[in-house]
């Protein structure tokens, strides 16, 4: 079945990649190789770094290593370059797998450099860039109930909230939890202690301008 799939992909990069996705079956990374070989040829094409990434999560797969950690170098690169925060913050966590090391210096640097610490009870204000992000930074404990809220203006960005877990997970989104089109994610129990991530930016690609960020502890 996979075969006949990669015998018609031609240019779609989604089939190519999802077929590469299956190296991790018994028996299949030699015929998936073709498809994830193909995904890597076509993401320098569109230059998008999420392409290369997703080809990158099977650098530990026997028969896709190596151009597992071609695409793994250019996603850090694109992701670098682009000042993408949530690429290169998932690069990072991911460092010490799969031969990723050396590989996500950059990225690690890179977030050291845009990455922010937020403190419970002390708003923050940042901009966001049409199609930017920004990032802040915060240790939780296991059981700690945090609420966090993004306010813009009337007429600059339309705030959208995510919150990562410490391996990266997302574990939870908010559009218009607040007032108006402001978000908020509100009582949510952090599962584990360690270092949460929260990702601020605008709901739409055009969406840009000044923001305000709140993190309060709401632990009875």
């Amino acid at each position: 079945m996979c075969q006949d799939a990669l015998a018609i992909v031609t240019d779609d990069a989604r089939l190519n990649s999802d077929i590469c996705q299956n190296g991790s079956i018994k028996g299949l990374a030699k015929t998936v190789l073709p498809a994830c070989e193909r995904t890597v040829e076509l993401a320098s094409v569109t230059s998008d770094p999420y392409l290369y990434y997703e080809v990158c999560q099977s650098r530990s797969i026997d028969g896709l290593t190596r151009v597992a950690l071609l695409a793994c170098g250019r996603a850090v690169a694109l992701a670098v370059a682009t000042d993408d925060i949530y690429l290169c913050y998932e690069i990072c966590l991911n460092k010490h797998t799969g031969g990723l090391a050396q590989i996500a210096l950059p990225a690690c640097r890179r977030v050291e450099e845009l990455s922010t610490d937020i403190s419970f009870g002390e708003p923050v204000t940042g901009t966001i860039e049409v199609g930017g992000r920004s990032l802040w930074i915060f240790k939780g404990m296991a059981g700690q109930v945090v609420t966090i809220t993004m306010t813009g203006d009337d007429y600059g960005v339309d705030p959208y909230l995510t919150l990562l877990g410490p391996d990266g997970t997302v574990l939870v989104e908010d559009d218009d939890g607040g007032d108006g089109k402001n978000s908020m994610i509100r009582g949510f129990s952090l599962p584990e202690t360690g270092v949460y991530a929260i990702i601020a930016r605008g709901y739409s690609l055009n969406s840009a301008g000044v923001y305000r960020l709140t993190l309060v502890d709401d632990t009875d």
